[in-house]
C-alpha cells in the first residue's frame, strides 16, 4: 500500500488539473458519475475511494459554485417533481413494512441519494443547451473509449462467453455502449452544418464498434432497448422528414446494418445468445419468469401497500424482479405504483409537448439535442424492463429530468433566436 501510494505521487498535479476542469464543467463530472461503476471497472480504487461518490461530490460542488458566481438558473418547481418526491416518501414509509426495516430504509436512502439526486441535478442545473450537449458528448466519448478498450482486451486473449470489462457487471457495460450507439446513430443522421464531416465519419465508424462491444458482453436487454429507442427515432424522422435526405440515409443505414449482421454473423461473439431460442428458453428468461411468478404471489398477498421496500429480496432471495414496474408494485403496492406511473406519465407529457409544440420551430441543433435526450431516455426505460434494481436507475432518472427540461430549453432557444432576428433588423435599419 505504501509503495502504491508513492507511485501515485507524480499523478497529483494531473489530478489537480482534472479536478479544476471538472469543477468548472460540472456537467462533465455529472456524466461520468452516471456511469462511474463501468468507468472504474467495478473495482475498488486505492485507499478505498469510491469513484461514484467522488464524481457526485464534484458535480454538486461545481453546480453550486456556478450559482454562487452568478450563473442564471431557470429552475421552477413543477408538479412532476412533487409526484416523484411523494414516491420517495412512500419508499421510506414502505421500509417499515419489510421484514427487515433497516435494509428497506437503506434502499430508500440509496434511491434518494443516487437516483432522486441525479434527477434533481439534471432538473435544476442542466438548463442550457451547451451544457447538455457537453454532457452527452462526455457520455459518448467515454463509452467509445471503454468499448475500444474492451475490444482490444478481447482481441488479445482467447475469451469465450461473456466478456467482462475488468470486474464490472456486463449489463451496465452493455447499457453504456447502447447509449453510445444511439448517440452515434443520431449524430450521423443529424449532423451540424459547421464542422460536421469529421464527427459524422467518426460516429459512422463507431456504430459497428459499439455493436461489437455489446455482442462481446453477451447481454441482450440493452441491445433490444437501443433498437426500440432508435425505431421510435426513425419513425419520427420519417414522419417529419427531418432533413432532405433523412429517409434515404435511414434506409441505407438499416440496409447496411442488416447486411453487416448477415455477412459477419459468424464473426460476432456470443451470437447464439441472441437467437430466438435462447431468448425464449435461456436461463435468464427462465429465472425472470420465476421472479415474475413470485411477484404475482406476493402482490396478491398485499396489493395496496406491498411487502415493503427491499422486501422482495428478503422474502425470495432474488435481488430484484428485473422489471422496474413489477419491483415498485410488489414492494410498494398500488399506492407506490400509482405515484410512479403518474410521474412517468407527466414526464412523457413534457416529451410529447416538446415534439408537438416546440420541435418545428427549433434550429437543427435544438431538434437534434431534444431527440438525443428523448431517444436515450426511452431506451433506458425499456432496458429497465429487463434488469437493474430500483436504486440503480440514476442514469434513467437523470435523462427523465432532462426530458422535463426540454420545453424550457426550447423556449430559451426560441427567445435567443428572436433576439438575434430583432438585432439584425435593427442593424439593417441603421444601415
Amino acid at each position: 500500500m505504501i509503495l502504491q501510494s508513492i507511485m501515485l505521487i507524480p499523478l497529483i498535479p494531473v489530478g489537480i488539473v482534472v479536478l479544476a476542469y471538472l469543477l468548472r464543467r460540472p456537467e462533465v463530472a455529472f456524466a461520468l458519475f452516471l456511469f462511474s461503476y463501468v468507468l472504474e471497472g467495478g473495482v475498488m480504487l486505492p485507499w478505498f475511494l469510491n469513484l461514484t461518490l467522488i464524481l457526485f461530490s464534484i458535480a454538486v460542488l461545481g453546480f453550486v459554485a456556478q450559482l454562487a458566481t452568478g450563473k442564471k438558473n431557470n429552475f421552477k418547481l413543477k408538479a412532476v417533481d412533487l409526484w416523484l418526491w411523494g414516491f420517495v416518501i412512500i419508499l421510506f414509509a414502505g421500509s417499515y413494512l419489510a421484514p427487515d426495516p433497516e435494509a428497506g430504509f437503506i434502499k430508500a436512502l440509496r434511491f434518494t441519494g443516487a437516483v432522486f439526486g441525479s434527477y434533481l441535478l439534471a432538473r435544476i442545473f442542466l438548463d442550457n443547451p451547451v451544457q447538455i450537449y457537453r454532457f452527452l458528448r462526455t457520455i459518448f466519448v467515454s463509452a467509445a473509449i471503454i468499448c475500444s478498450v474492451l475490444i482490444i482486451i478481447a482481441l488479445q486473449g482467447e475469451s469465450t462467453g461473456r466478456m467482462f470489462f475488468i470486474d464490472a457487471n456486463p449489463i451496465p457495460v452493455a447499457t453504456f455502449f447502447a447509449v453510445g450507439l444511439i448517440l452515434a446513430v443520431i449524430e450521423v443522421l443529424m449532423p451540424f452544418q459547421k464542422g460536421w464531416k469529421f464527427d459524422r465519419v467518426l460516429c459512422a465508424i463507431l456504430i459497428p464498434v459499439f455493436l461489437y462491444g455489446i455482442f462481446l458482453t453477451g447481454v441482450r436487454g440493452p441491445l433490444i432497448a437501443a433498437g426500440v429507442g432508435l425505431t421510435i427515432f426513425f419513425s419520427w424522422g420519417f414522419i417529419k422528414k427531418m432533413r432532405p435526405h433523412f429517409r434515404t440515409a435511414s434506409i441505407a443505414t438499416l440496409i447496411l446494418a442488416a447486411a453487416g449482421l448477415h455477412l459477419f454473423r459468424e464473426m460476432l461473439p456470443n451470437i447464439a445468445a441472441y437467437s430466438p431460442t435462447a431468448l425464449i428458453e435461456g436461463l435468464s428468461t427462465i429465472e425472470r419468469l420465476e421472479q415474475y411468478a413470485l411477484v404475482a404471489s406476493l402482490f396478491s398477498q398485499s396489493p395496496l401497500l406491498g411487502v415493503g421496500t427491499n422486501g422482495f429480496v428478503q422474502l425470495t432471495g432474488w435481488a430484484y424482479p428485473h422489471n422496474i414496474f413489477l419491483e415498485v408494485a410488489v414492494e410498494n403496492g398500488l399506492v407506490g405504483l400509482i405515484f410512479f406511473v403518474i410521474f412517468l406519465s407527466i414526464v412523457a407529457g413534457y416529451g410529447f409537448r416538446f415534439l408537438t409544440v416546440y420541435y418545428p420551430f427549433l434550429t437543427e441543433s435544438g431538434q437534434k439535442l431534444g431527440l438525443m435526450v428523448l431517444t436515450v431516455g426511452i431506451a433506458l426505460l425499456v432496458g429497465r424492463q429487463f434488469s437493474f434494481g430500483l436504486d440503480m436507475h440514476k442514469d434513467l432518472f437523470a435523462f427523465l429530468g432532462l426530458v422535463v427540461n426540454l420545453p424550457l430549453l426550447a423556449r430559451l432557444e426560441l427567445r435567443l433566436h428572436r433576439k438575434n432576428l430583432e438585432g439584425r433588423h435593427e442593424l439593417q435599419k441603421n444601415l
